[in-house]
């Protein structure tokens, strides 16, 4: 594993969902052939590139290999906490949207029929997750207290991480004047649920679920705790701590997008020669924490494996 304590890297998963709404028309066509048809149109009087068409795409049946995606494998199914999602899967070449005069992937269609996608590139934005990185709580999105008694004491989402105020920040000067096409109903999942009995405070060594799910190369959209799903006041789900709808990629997401599983082996995890979407050619953060040990302090391992690696 590439160890970077501190280091900065290029902010590129920021993620957000388009919103179909009464601002918008939304059809599925499910047809005989397994195809479906997904069409969001807007009606924008006066507007230009703020719209999402004909988005055609066939569902493949079964479940991919998880381990790596070397070209473009289609669109398959999974279960998320809404109902069925339908998501992208290798070097995609039809999950292109333009919005907010930007272009954007599209990660899947989720299960309450809303549309999650990721930004193509980088925001140009470098970032740390957190300052410091002897806490469990410096790994999480947001947090409760540093140098806590407690799991719950940690979990609170009372403070903002240093990427999600750069998360924020970019909403702000990008996408405030698009906030009605955009779901405040929207779910992100820093999921901090721990393997087995183990802690998720202070400096003590944790495994959180999401490591468990990468070594395995079994991800899951389903977040298991409310309080890990980050999701803004006006939402009917969720912890309600979010000031805007939008996050980053999970661990999860980055593996159903193609990138490789598999134990954390000194070299991972990268894509290990996957070609997907999501390989940008950067680093970049996503909202899952896997593991800390304080005994990896001083190689940056201490709680702040929230990076997948793509070269």
């Amino acid at each position: 594993m590439i160890i970077l304590a501190v280091s900065a890297f290029v902010l590129g998963s920021v993620v957000t969902r388009l919103l179909p709404s009464s601002h918008a028309t939304f059809s599925k066509e499910v047809t005989t052939n397994n195809s479906i048809k997904m069409t969001v149109s807007k009606n924008l009087a006066g507007a230009t590139i703020h719209n999402l068409s004909g988005l055609t795409f066939k569902v493949s049946e079964g479940t991919p290999d998880f381990k790596t995606a070397t070209s473009e494998e289609g669109v398959y199914a999974m279960d998320d906490d809404d109902g069925t999602s339908y998501y992208f899967r290798g070097n995609s070449s039809n999950n292109y949207v333009s919005f907010a005069g930007k272009i954007w992937r599209v990660i899947r269609v989720n299960g309450d029929k809303t549309v999650r996608i990721v930004l193509n590139g980088t925001t140009g934005t470098n970032s740390q997750f957190n300052t410091s990185y002897s806490d469990n709580a410096n790994a999480f999105y947001m947090y409760g207290k540093v140098g806590a008694s407690s799991y719950d004491e940690a979990t609170k989402n009372t403070n903002s991480s240093v990427i999600k105020q750069a998360v924020d920040n970019w909403y702000q000067q990008n996408l405030t004047n698009y906030a009605k096409y955009i779901s405040t109903d929207a779910g992100f999942c820093g999921d901090r649920s721990r393997s087995g009995s183990y802690y998720g405070y202070s400096n003590l060594t944790t495994y959180y679920d999401g490591y468990t799910r990468t070594v395995f190369s079994e991800p899951s959209l389903k977040c298991r705790q409310v309080n890990d799903l980050y999701t803004v006041s006006s939402s009917s789900k969720g912890n309600k701590a979010l000031t805007y709808p939008i996050g980053l990629m999970t661990s999860d997401e980055v593996i159903l997008a193609g990138a490789s599983g598999g134990v954390f082996d000194g070299a991972a995890n990268y894509t290990k020669g996957a070609t997907n979407y999501a390989n940008i050619g950067t680093e970049y953060w996503t909202m899952t924490p896997t593991w800390g040990s304080p005994g990896h302090k001083s190689e940056g391992r201490c709680n702040n494996r929230r990076r997948w690696y793509f070269f």
